[in-house]
């Protein structure tokens, strides 16, 4: 076989950095609030969440995710009830 073959598309030609500035990420991690004790209120929370609120202001970012079931996941979940009851009453 002919060594010199090139195939048209070459995704080799298109790695490399994107123009413009990196995309700056912030990961926060923290336990499952459902799994504290009842004794557990907002306020234990407060001494954290100025600080960290504070910060989120100060970057300013344009977008932010959390970790959440969607409405149409919720329905889904409420029409098997037999596998998902628990978890409804949890995160619905």
């Amino acid at each position: 076989a002919d060594g010199t073959y090139r195939p048209a598309f070459q995704p080799d030609q298109l790695k490399g950095p994107p123009p413009g500035p990196p995309n700056q990420v912030m990961v926060l991690g923290s336990p499952h609030l459902s799994g504290l004790p009842k004794t557990f209120t907002r306020e234990h929370l407060e001494p954290l969440l100025e600080p960290l609120l504070a910060r989120l202001q100060a970057w300013q970012p344009t977008a932010i995710a959390v970790e959440n079931l969607s409405g149409m996941q919720c329905d889904f979940m409420r029409r098997n009830p037999a596998r998902y009851a628990d978890s409804v009453e949890t995160y619905c």
